[in-house]
């Protein structure tokens, strides 16, 4: 090897460190440069001879390895559009030049891992590069993704059409044994006509008998109710069949009244008062008065000692005494007298008794128009009540009658509620007698029942039948088939003036008891589920992406439409594609082939939303490589310098 020759192989040194430094700082520049992959140096000799006798170097060349298969670190963001592959895999992207409000596009792909994509004006989904993010559209007509050939992605429906209902799914519990005393609410759900606009329907349920339900629904501004309002008949009601009179029980404080006839009373005269035949005298004084001489008498039976049960009472207008017995039953005799040979009638004791009459009522609860009347007067009066349909049970509609008797200032009978039926109490005593005392005919007028799906209940709770024969005028219908594991759904017809719009109201299946209507043990209703499938129109608010690569866009009626999904491109050799402009690249030969898959799927990387990938930049590294090239370069120097200082002794020897 000359001097020349190592001049020229130190001058090939400085070149190759020369592009190792640029290399550096190429990557230092794009440390934080969002998806850059770091170039290193790759350094190779050139050998001109060498073997066991000689060896010539012919020098140094510095080729650039990329690591575009390197992962750069992912960080989190605060946008819903921004992505990062966690993996193998490319984004595919295209570049496009807006031209009056239109974006064309240019045929050839491009690939980049940079994922900070965000909506433009014109609704593409573009990095900060400007490149636009391609992915799979949807099969026309569809829901479904068709992974043919991605088109850049847009979000081109702003307005989301309103959507009538078409199914309502309810999960709830009826209770087993609900409380008479407290109606059951009415289940009401939010349903969307035909033309966008929220319209009601209710669900009213009413226990009829055990396992027996009655259900009603109800479409208010419907033309069409999927139920009548009252069939054409009732349930047969009757207060009886027998009125079971009980004479002479009830026993009361026997309450007596005695009085004397003269107007004031003799000096001198007897006045007397006998209690169960025992007598008490006081000798009227020119002082006395009637009720002085009744007080005398009153106290001089207290003092007996023999009566101090009973209470005594005078009155101060009419100076009548008044004896109370000590208790419910006993009976005593009572009367007042004055100067023996006067005597004057006397009030006597009545029995300790006030008569009864006991009315059963039976028939079916749940009719409108149900009247029940009870007479009295002899016929001449009466009290009614009329069923207006919400009562539970015959025990309530005997409350109410019993209300309407109580509140009755005519009424000789006070009421109570026995069970099912009115147990009659008359006001006034009387001697025991064995038929009514002053009760008419009573009397019942049917009503007519509500129109109604019945729903069965079987064992363990669970739905066993429903059935559509009394919904009257209405057009609702139910399961043709109800086998156990068949679904159960009651379908009916509304109409808000957009014509006709059908709506199945799905309750689970029969004989099951999971995510439907059933019927176990509590008060109330318990309502776990209660949805509809109708959308009113809404307009665009933002839009997701989905870690399985689906685009959504979201509306402000609540609704959510996939608009693509984003495919992940493998790459045979990813350091082989040509790097441009933008953090993208383009595939080559040396690339070899492109291969397109959902994120996660066939080796693919999977799909981080709301993060980015950051370069794959090591500062401390690209240092500590700078100081090894800087020193590089200034040993290939040393060798230039050398070899010259060589050459000009050459030169001197010439001299």
């Amino acid at each position: 090897m000359s001097v020349f020759g190592a001049m020229t192989t130190a001058v090939g040194g400085l070149t190759a460190q020369s592009r190792s430094l640029g290399h550096i700082s190429d990557n230092i520049a794009n440390s934080q440069t969002i998806g850059y992959k770091r170039v290193e140096t790759s350094f190779q000799n050139l050998i001109t001879q060498s073997n066991s006798s000689v060896h010539s170097p012919g020098g140094v060349r510095a080729r650039p390895s990329y690591t575009n298969n390197i992962q750069g670190n992912v960080s989190q963001t605060q946008f819903a559009t921004n992505m990062a592959i966690s993996g193998s895999g490319f984004f595919q992207v295209s570049r496009g030049e807006e031209v009056s409000g239109t974006v064309n596009f240019q045929s050839q792909a491009y690939f980049t891992r940079a994922g900070d994509f965000s909506l433009d004006k014109n609704g593409y989904l573009r990095n900060s590069a400007g490149y636009y993010l391609n992915g799979w559209g949807l099969r026309s007509g569809t829901n479904v993704v068709e992974r043919g050939t991605p088109q850049p992605i847009r979000v081109q429906q702003l307005i989301d059409n309103p959507t009538a209902t078409t199914n309502i799914n309810l999960t709830a519990n009826l209770p087993l044994t609900p409380n008479p005393e407290q109606p059951l609410p009415t289940s009401e759900i939010n349903i969307i006509d035909r033309n966008g606009e929220t319209r009601t329907v209710n669900l009213n349920w009413r226990k009829q008998g055990d396992n027996n339900w009655r259900l009603d629904v109800e479409a208010p501004g419907s033309s069409l109710q999927p139920v009548g309002d009252l069939l054409s008949t009732g349930n047969p009601q009757s207060i009886g069949p027998e009125v079971q009179i009980i004479p002479s029980t009830t026993p009361v404080q026997q309450v007596s009244t005695a009085s004397f006839s003269a107007a004031t009373p003799t000096t001198g005269t007897d006045y007397s008062i006998t209690i169960n035949n025992k007598t008490f005298t006081y000798k009227a004084q020119s002082y006395d008065t009637n009720a002085s001489v009744a007080g005398q008498l009153v106290n001089q039976i207290y003092a007996d000692g023999s009566f101090t049960n009973y209470t005594f009472a005078i009155d101060p207008a009419t100076s009548a005494i008044t004896v109370t017995g000590p208790t419910e039953g006993t009976q005593f005799t009572f009367k007042a007298s004055y100067d023996a040979a006067a005597a004057t009638p006397t009030t006597a004791g009545v029995p300790g008794v006030k008569q009864q009459v006991f009315l059963p009522l039976s028939g079916i609860a749940g009719d409108v128009g149900d009247e029940f009347t009870i007479p009295f007067g002899g016929g001449t009066e009466s009290v009614s009540y009329l069923t207006d349909g919400t009562e539970p049970d015959l025990k309530t509609i005997a409350t109410k009658l019993a209300s309407k008797i109580n509140s009755n200032n005519d009424s000789p009978y006070t009421a109570t509620v026995s069970g099912a039926g009115l147990m009659l109490t008359r006001k006034d005593f009387t001697a025991p007698v064995a038929a009514n005392n002053g009760m008419g005919a009573y009397t019942t007028t049917g009503g007519q029942t509500p129109a109604h799906v019945s729903v069965q209940f079987g064992e363990g709770g669970v739905l066993k039948s429903l059935t559509s024969t009394n919904v009257g005028s209405g057009n609702a219908q139910v399961s043709a088939t109800q086998a156990e594991g068949d679904d159960a759904f009651i379908t009916f017809t509304v109409d808000y003036g957009n014509g006709p719009q059908e709506i199945r109201l799905n309750i689970g299946k029969f004989g099951s008891s999971v995510n439907g209507l059933t019927q176990f043990a509590g008060e109330n209703i318990e309502t776990f589920n209660l949805t509809q499938d109708g959308f009113t129109r809404g307009a665009f608010r933002d839009l997701t992406i989905l870690a399985s690569g689906e685009v959504v866009a979201n509306y402000d009626n609540g609704r959510s439409r996939v608009l693509a999904q984003i495919p992940i491109f493998q790459v045979s050799n990813p350091n082989g594609m040509q790097k441009t402009d933008g953090n993208a690249y383009v595939a080559t030969t040396d690339s070899g082939a492109v291969r397109a898959s959902g994120a996660g799927e066939n080796g693919a990387g999977n799909l981080v939303v709301s993060s980015i990938e950051g370069s794959n930049v090591d500062i401390a590294d690209e240092f500590t490589k700078l100081i090894v090239t800087q020193r590089a370069y200034s040993a290939n120097t040393r060798v230039v310098t050398s070899a010259n200082d060589m050459l000009v002794e050459v030169l001197n020897l010439g001299r």
